[in-house]
């Protein structure tokens, strides 16, 4: 695995060239003031440096990138979707929570890690654009089409239920969502290897810092870590045990099986991307 930077700047465009030129960088944006590098490139601290000495004020946003051998040996996957639709139902008052959440379950300092026990109603049939697959807002719990649904329950995938959704109405039940239904993950895997890095979050809305409870704070790693023992009950789908996200919207976070990954990729499901899981013997 690689980690490639994307470095936003802000620089007057033809200064911006300059500097790209100086270290060798050409940028493929539009704007010349982004750029993507590696890390373990030798210009790539020297360049960011000078960005935060000339106070461009860089912006780095990180992503791992994988050898076609590393996803070839790859036995688990952590799961990203490029699209989010929609907000759970409903939302004033984040009033969805009262419907769809066990608030029992919630740290009572954060209010993280609240567990849906009852499906959700949102705003009508969900819109997946060019992916196959989308989350919603705020809980980034996965939805999904009936093609995707009948693939999965056709290679008789584990550690997933298909709950129905609902068009929301504030005079009560409302109406199912014909053809669209939550992907919902019911495996838990044990928490990750120590080796796993979580950056921490340190600015966070309305002041708030980090949480004892780890729920609230940790940010998503370049790569997950797993002890294999720790993978020895491992379904299809799971969700990890980390709540991550940083901001008040943490989740857990989707691990898969190699069979996940292969139904998808075969099958061509848009709007997904895959990023293997180191496990240690």
């Amino acid at each position: 695995m690689r980690v490639r930077a994307r470095v936003a700047f802000t620089a007057p465009d033809d200064r911006a060239r300059e500097l790209l030129s100086r270290y060798g960088l050409r940028s493929k944006a539009k704007d010349s003031s982004v750029v993507y590098i590696f890390v373990d490139d030798e210009n790539y601290e020297p360049f960011v440096n000078e960005l935060e000495q000339q106070e461009y004020h860089p912006v780095v946003f990180k992503e791992p990138v994988f050898t076609k051998k590393e996803m070839e040996s790859a036995e688990f996957f952590e799961v990203s979707l490029v699209a989010q639709w929609g907000y759970p139902q409903p939302e004033d008052d984040f009033g969805y929570e009262k419907i769809s959440f066990d608030q029992s379950t919630a740290c009572p300092l954060c209010g993280q890690g609240a567990t849906q026990i009852k499906p959700y109603f949102i705003s009508g049939y969900p819109k997946f654009g060019r992916s196959d697959i989308t989350a919603l807002f705020w809980t980034y719990d996965l939805l999904i089409d009936r093609r995707l649904k009948d693939l999965i329950e056709g290679a008789k995938l584990t550690g997933v239920e298909f709950w129905p959704l609902f068009v929301y109405s504030d005079k009560g039940q409302g109406k199912p969502v014909e053809g669209a239904y939550e992907l919902y993950i019911t495996h838990e895997l044990p928490p990750a290897a120590p080796s796993t890095e979580f950056p921490i979050v340190n600015r966070l809305p309305r002041g708030m810092k980090p949480c004892r409870c780890g729920r609230l704070g940790r940010n998503l790693p370049l790569q997950f870590h797993y002890e294999r023992r720790d993978l020895d009950g491992a379904m299809d789908f799971n969700k990890t045990h980390e709540w991550l996200g940083g901001a008040l919207g943490t989740t857990r976070v989707e691990i898969v099986s190699r069979e996940v990954y292969e139904l998808f990729t075969q099958n061509k499901i848009r709007g997904v991307k895959f990023s293997a899981v180191a496990i240690e013997d």
